[in-house]
């Protein structure tokens, strides 16, 4: 992605949360910082979503924006005093996972969640826990955005899941790439679509109806 995309995303924030530095915005990291949160993961980052992490450390919850559509806050790579992040996100469910398979019944249900996911369509499937997700985004009441490192058949690398890691139900790919999901925001902010409301929702929102801008296109 050409690196104006973060220029542009840079001047949103600005324009859209002058009070705060950079908008918010987290300075970005070094290849060898990305490279160790990696290796704490076990995981290779899609390489879009290492870009974007090279160009900004995310938008933790304390920025008071939440850069994501419907009211997700984008959450750092690295480590951050100030609020949760993508390490301290992915130990929960690796967490998860492990107490799973300590016992028999829930192991065997979390394989039967995965095999039954692969029979039904790539855009929908079983909220399964999966420890190859890299968590990206936190709406602070319990769902997560994550982007896949081992999708599903008929999935791709790279692509970013809306779900909620500890309860049954579906989960739903809604956006191809990282990159992607933030260039519709760019995209829609500059055409002059949305705004940020921040004194009752905290989220973008359709400038002509007030509605939520949503995370899937």
């Amino acid at each position: 992605m050409p690196p104006a995309l973060w220029a542009r995303l840079q001047a949103l924030c600005t324009a859209t949360h002058p009070t705060a530095e950079r908008g918010g915005l987290l300075p970005g990291l070094t290849e060898t910082e990305v490279a160790r949160v990696q290796e704490a993961l076990g995981l290779t980052l899609p390489s879009d979503l290492a870009e974007a992490y090279r160009a900004f450390n995310g938008m933790g919850l304390h920025s008071g924006m939440r850069l994501l559509p419907e009211g997700f806050a984008w959450l750092p790579l690295m480590p951050d005093s100030r609020g949760a992040d993508v390490l301290s996100k992915w130990r929960i469910v690796r967490s998860m996972v492990d107490a799973a398979h300590q016992d028999a019944d829930r192991a065997q249900r979390l394989r039967e969640d995965r095999l039954a996911a692969i029979e039904v369509s790539e855009l929908t499937f079983p909220g399964f826990l999966d420890a190859t997700r890299i968590p990206v985004g936190d709406d602070g009441a319990g769902e997560w955005v994550f982007a896949e490192t081992q999708p599903l058949p008929g999935g791709a690398v790279g692509q970013v899941v809306l779900s909620d890691p500890g309860l049954p139900g579906s989960a739903q790919v809604i956006a191809s790439s990282f990159i992607g999901l933030i260039e519709r925001v760019v995209v829609a902010f500059e055409r002059g679509e949305i705004r940020y409301d921040f004194a009752d929702r905290a989220r973008w929102v359709y400038c002509a109806t007030g509605e939520d801008f949503p995370l899937a296109a």
